[in-house]
């Protein structure tokens, strides 16, 4: 049990976000592994060529051209919710239950090609199963062999946890006999993998293509369902700002359907997203390690430490953001993220060359 050292100035989160060889995952991570993995946890080389691998899929044309199946499954959920109107003058709706689903509709056409199959549903719930025993692990988590223990809770995320390879496994191979037989690269996540998989020069075997899809159906759901959650309840607490929001709809839009040149015109809908994403972030805490002693700032920091970056305190920090640090105020990001200011400040998928692959395509289901 190491201990932990919390940085919050942002300059030297900056640093360390920006310096991913010297300030690296923790090792033997195994929750870690077990809910995200994938990318997300791999380091070094591994982390390089499956990223070089993956990047193609998430290219901004490669995006741009996911609007229409995302405007589809978003058109499809809200006719379901004007159904349930239809009758009654207001209904009350569990809003995790509702976009978990859509975001795994939307992750099936984009990211694999394909409908929500069976296999997608029983991780579904699966996944469900292992965050309300991580919930309950969480205490013993920072005691060293905790996931040796003979508990319930570690024997269930664990069968969990083979269960979703296993149902992976299938969905992998089945796609892999298809493009065997002649089917194209439809230029989603998991052709691509297997694209380089088929390629022997690449290095990468049947299991790193079964550990991304894996990854990225559980932690690219949740880091995409939770801002778009956190988003449309904003909306509904300040019903000044949804106003202003649906008037900017309206006056882009008209009654089209959302297309790719008017969503970069959205600069209302813009800042309410960068707003609630600094109030409610994706990633709350994120960990890294060091290998031998290394200088960060005007500190030497020893080789037996490791570094905690509290976001979520950082952007509730009015040494950073304000005395009004606690009020949900939009304009804050009137001129966008990119001048230097924010960029110095604001993390909402990370930082750094490990910035998160797909953040464009969270963006982009978010803002429809």
């Amino acid at each position: 049990m190491k201990p932990r050292l919390s940085i919050l100035d942002p300059m030297l989160v900056k640093d360390i976000l920006s310096r991913p060889n010297e300030f690296r995952k923790p090792g033997n991570d195994q929750m870690g592994t077990v809910l995200a993995g994938g990318l997300f946890m791999s380091e070094g080389l591994t982390w390089t060529k499956h990223k070089k691998i993956l990047n193609p899929s998430f290219h901004i044309d490669r995006i741009k051209n996911m609007v229409p199946s995302i405007v589809e499954s978003c058109l499809e959920k809200i006719e379901k919710w004007n159904l349930s109107l239809a009758s009654k003058e207001s209904i009350e709706v569990d809003m995790v239950q509702e976009i978990d689903p859509l975001i795994g509709d939307i992750m099936c056409k984009t990211v694999v090609a394909g409908p929500i199959s069976e296999e997608s549903k029983r991780m579904y719930q699966l996944r469900i199963m292992m965050n309300q025993q991580a919930a309950k692990l969480a205490r013993l988590m920072f005691f060293p062999g905790w996931w040796s223990l003979q508990t319930q809770e570690v024997k269930t995320i664990k069968a969990a946890h083979k269960e979703t390879q296993s149902l992976v496994k299938k969905m992998v191979t089945r796609r892999l006999e298809e493009m065997k037989n002649g089917a194209s690269n439809q230029g989603d996540m998991l052709s691509s993998m297997l694209e380089a998989f088929q390629d022997e020069a690449s290095g990468v075997s049947l299991d790193d293509v079964i550990e991304e899809c894996r990854s990225f159906s559980f932690i690219g759901k949740e880091s995409t369902a939770r801002p778009l959650v956190w988003m449309l309840y904003v909306l509904a607490r300040y019903p000044d700002w949804q106003e202003r929001a649906r008037e900017e709809v309206l006056q882009i839009f008209g009654d089209q359907k959302p297309n790719v040149d008017g969503l970069n015109k959205l600069k209302i809908i813009t800042m309410i997203i960068y707003e609630a994403l600094r109030l409610y972030p994706p990633t709350g805490v994120i960990h890294r390690c060091i290998s031998k002693d290394t200088k960060l700032g005007d500190m030497v920091l020893p080789a037996w430490i490791q570094i905690t970056i509290p976001i979520t305190l950082m952007n509730h920090d009015p040494d950073i953001w304000g005395e009004d640090v606690n009020q949900f105020k939009p304009e804050r990001f009137d001129e966008g993220v990119f001048n230097s200011e924010m960029q110095s400040i604001f993390f909402p998928f990370s930082g750094g060359p490990r910035n998160v692959l797909g953040k464009v395509w969270q963006w982009l289901q978010v803002n429809l």
